[in-house]
């Protein structure tokens, strides 16, 4: 499959370089970001194949998430016959209340969060804000409805703190390392990585996120 010049310029330029920050201020058109995910998509199937003795890591910045859609690293990894990959070395950065948002209701949650009242008000308030979120909504109760959802958050992670708090001091290590390296080792901790994708950023190749959430 042949490589854009794009392409063979981000190599070359990566090559030369152990790490740092590339920006590539090219105009909309000239394959920027098909490019790019063709890169870091090959360079993570070559660590799988050992052709690479350090597995890569890559932090992709857009000014905007939604100009990047996670489909487009999911269909370059199956194109390339490594679909388990994505989900294996892929994660997208939203804020805390989007995340909190999308999958809240998804996640199962230890017995010792469930019961607490943060939980509780914290569920009671994506509920509010979702039966608002409409095309119809007024934008400024909108906010406001995710305001509160924002404030209720802040009170469920510092119980979520806690509890992991507790939890440490009765687990067969020290800290938390092992589990943020190796989390799919560690199933009954994954809700955390469910509910704050920001946890894998220790453990995967590819993170991608806007420019407000990087800084």
């Amino acid at each position: 499959m042949s490589k854009t010049l794009v392409y063979k310029f981000l190599q070359n330029y990566i090559s030369t370089h152990d790490h740092g920050i590339f920006l590539l201020p090219l105009p909309t058109g000239y394959g920027k970001t098909y490019s790019s995910l063709d890169y870091i998509t090959d360079q993570v199937i070559a660590y799988y194949k050992k052709e690479l003795k350090q597995k890569p890591k890559f932090i992709f910045v857009t000014n905007l998430i939604k100009n990047l859609k996670k489909e487009d690293f999911e269909e370059m990894f199956a194109n390339k016959g490594y679909p388990d990959l994505y989900e294996k070395e892929f994660a997208m950065f939203q804020n805390n209340i989007d995340n909190i948002v999308e999958n809240f209701e998804k996640v199962k949650l230890p017995v010792e969060i469930c019961i607490t009242e943060s939980c509780r008000k914290l569920k009671k308030k994506i509920k509010s804000y979702k039966s608002y979120d409409n095309p119809r909504a007024d934008l400024e109760i909108k906010d406001l409805y995710k305001k509160m959802v924002g404030e209720a958050e802040r009170d469920f992670r510092k119980d979520v703190r806690k509890y992991l708090k507790d939890e440490l001091k009765n687990s067969p290590f020290e800290d938390w390392n092992q589990v943020l390296k190796s989390p799919e080792q560690y199933p009954k901790y994954l809700w955390i990585f469910q509910l704050y994708p920001t946890a894998y950023i220790y453990s995967k190749s590819v993170l991608v996120m806007s420019m407000d959430k990087f800084l």
